[in-house]
């Protein structure tokens, strides 16, 4: 039995509305380059940083993650980036993987 949510169901009004009417204030980017503005290290970087990777392996490890579109098992990961560290990393950095 679901109980009604109770949430207040005051808003914005959808009728007639595809776009929003401003996007004044509103900060958008298409890159994952950092901008001078941010002065913070890219997403690309932070997402490549060397802690989340281990930690990202560790997960798929423990959880016996499944082989990708590429066909290399989790038991095949380890010892191929071991060789190929370097350049699996800048592929992915300019989008050739």
């Amino acid at each position: 039995m679901q109980r009604e949510q109770k949430t207040v169901k005051t808003g914005y009004p959808c009728e007639g509305m595809v776009e929003p009417e401003s996007t004044k204030g509103a900060r958008s980017t298409n890159s994952l380059e950092p901008s001078e503005e941010d002065g913070a290290e890219s997403l690309l970087d932070k997402l490549l940083h060397t802690g989340n990777l281990n930690a990202a392996y560790k997960r798929v490890k423990q959880n016996r993650g499944a082989a990708g579109v590429d066909g290399m098992t989790v038991d095949e990961l380890m010892p191929y980036l071991k060789e190929n560290k370097d350049e699996f990393l800048e592929s992915l950095r300019s989008g050739k993987y």
